[in-house]
């Protein structure tokens, strides 16, 4: 269990046994604060697994779930005059705001396996998903009616002011998912080679989602006016089948293929038309089909040395919402495609010195971009974005400085990825009356660099410590890569910012008893995350906690 500033406490305990034919273990979870950072949350996590063995080939495991959420999470944001005051980072503009999560799940597996080179795994899966969230409604315009009178920013900058209502608009949503996955593994020999191996399997999922709009007149109401209700239906069928093929002990080859059917249905009961919201039976349906071939290798040069690399396609179907409109017509959304390939080396001596460095290249023929309140946008759901290509490199180095050392162990590991995020087809838009042409743009939210790098120490006696720090250059908010900040603080440049952390722990010899304390922003550093969704947010300040972990 580990305690911290802003009332924060989070306690895990774990329970479990087997004998030889049946075991199970039982995991609890909690977590809650009164705030930290923007928000105070109550969090009850419960898990168990049963195993139970049928006879020497097949046996069968259960897995249950249930969880539960309280948090005043919010989607407003800080203006960029709040944020330029810097007096009023975390302050709590809609503290009514309340989001209420609960889910509960269970998957039973069963397995087959006659020999030790063929296994089959049949899982059937579902959960249920309720998510309530209570948000205040505000607005922008100084002449928005129903004000409480609470305003937040400047009011002597357009669009620099929160003006709060008091009314609110609930997002109550619901979903039931459920389906069944097979899938088997089969080693065997090919080539004069052992490790050649196949696997393939297929997958059918149903979801059932059920959306309703509730607008309270009061700005803590969580009943009031249905102003929209509507339930969204998918069917997707999945069937793959990838095979590994050892050509040498040295050269392995993965050539595979995926068959995606996704089937989506929009039904709407009640919604806004005109203006107005009416009872109306509204439906309209429609369907995508992908193949996604892929290829790979891995190619041991030596020992120490290995080359590897690889082309797949990319794809994912457009959100239903966004595919079929609220009128029911069916928008031609595409799905998202891509070709994504990399090549690499990955150097693992038996020296201290390990890494690895991987070039790769995504290229989007069409990537969905988002416009919706909650990415900062100004209309509402998704677009395709068009063309889109993503390039860099990623690395990573290993040190470990204690290998030969019996006293202590002492590892570093630095990671390092640069990436080139364009579009790189015309995108026009009329802005201030004249054509601007999005192309060459850097894609929304996508950094050029990033850096990690973390320090582990442990000495002999128990005593050891983590020191981790991150680096992320500058990103745009937009499509335009608009600089300027906007004064409600949705738009503008994020510039660069880093943050280290630090854990310092003792583990007592021959007790089962670990004690740490951790700090989070040790250098208590102020920087913007996001001007998503509806605003600025702010990085967590200096965050303290002290735990002790017993096992036994």
């Amino acid at each position: 269990m580990n305690a911290g500033s802003g009332g924060y406490f989070s306690g895990y305990g774990s329970v479990g046994s087997s004998s030889d034919n049946a075991g199970f273990i039982l995991n609890y979870l909690y977590k809650g604060a009164d705030k930290v950072g923007y928000v105070g949350f109550d969090i009850h996590d419960i898990n168990g697994k049963f195993n139970f063995r049928i006879n020497d080939v097949s046996s069968l495991s259960l897995k249950l779930g249930i969880y539960r959420e309280e948090s005043n999470s919010t989607y407003i944001g800080l203006t960029q005059t709040m944020y330029d005051a810097g007096n009023q980072d975390h302050i709590l503009m809609a503290p009514d705001d309340l989001l209420i999560v609960s889910r509960e799940s269970a998957s039973l597996n069963y397995s087959y396996s006659p020999s030790p080179n063929f296994r089959l795994n049949t899982t059937l899966f579902g959960y249920n998903v309720s998510r309530n969230w209570r948000r205040q409604d505000f607005s922008y315009d100084p002449n928005t009616s129903n004000q409480t009178g609470v305003i937040w920013g400047d009011t002597s900058v357009p669009g620099g002011a929160v003006f709060m209502r008091n009314s609110t608009g609930n997002r109550n949503r619901s979903f039931e998912v459920y389906g069944i996955e097979p899938r088997i593994r089969w080693n065997y020999d090919a080539f004069n080679q052992t490790g050649n191996e196949l696997r393939a399997g297929a997958r059918f999922v149903k979801e059932v989602a059920y959306e309703q709009r509730v607008n309270g007149s009061k700005k803590d109401a969580s009943s009031g006016f249905l102003r929209s209700d509507e339930i969204r239906t998918g069917e997707a069928w999945s069937a793959y089948a990838q095979n590994i093929f050892k050509f040498s002990k040295s050269l392995s080859v993965s050539a595979g293929i995926r068959l995606e059917h996704y089937d989506y249905e929009r039904e709407i009961l009640r919604g806004v038309f005109a203006g107005e919201s009416i009872d109306t039976l509204v439906s309209n349906s429609s369907s995508t089909t992908a193949l996604i071939p892929g290829l790979g290798f891995n190619f041991n040069y030596s020992d120490g040395l290995t080359v590897f690399g690889g082309i797949h396609r990319g794809f994912s179907p457009p959100r239903l919402k966004d595919a079929i409109t609220a009128s029911g017509q069916v928008v031609e959304l595409d799905a998202e495609l891509s070709w994504n390939t990399e090549l690499g080396i990955r150097l693992n001596p038996q020296d201290p010195i390990s890494g690895e460095l991987t070039l790769f290249h995504m290229d989007f023929s069409n990537q969905i971009i988002p416009v919706s309140e909650s990415s900062g946008g100004t209309g509402a759901g998704l677009v395709n974005g068009g063309e889109t290509r993503h390039y860099g490199a990623e690395a990573s180095l290993y040190l470990d400085l204690g290998r030969s050392n019996e006293t202590f162990d002492l590892r570093t590991a630095t990671s390092l990825t640069m990436m080139n995020s364009k579009f790189n087809s015309d995108r026009f838009f009329l802005i201030d009356e004249e054509l601007v042409n999005a192309k060459n743009n850097r894609t929304p939210y996508a950094p050029e660099l990033t850096i990690y790098q973390n320090v582990d120490f442990k000495h002999e006696i128990g005593l050891g410590f983590r020191l981790a720090a991150f680096y992320i250059s500058d990103r745009y908010t937009d499509v335009l890569n608009t600089t300027t900040p906007s004064p409600n603080g949705r738009n503008g440049l994020i510039d660069s910012h880093w943050q280290v952390d630090f854990n310092l722990f003792y583990e007592f010899s021959n007790q089962p008893i670990r004690l740490n304390v951790a700090v989070k922003n040790l250098t208590d550093n102020r920087y913007i995350v996001s001007r998503r969704p509806q605003g600025i947010r702010i990085s967590t300040p200096r965050f303290i906690t002290a735990g002790v972990n017993l096992n036994f």
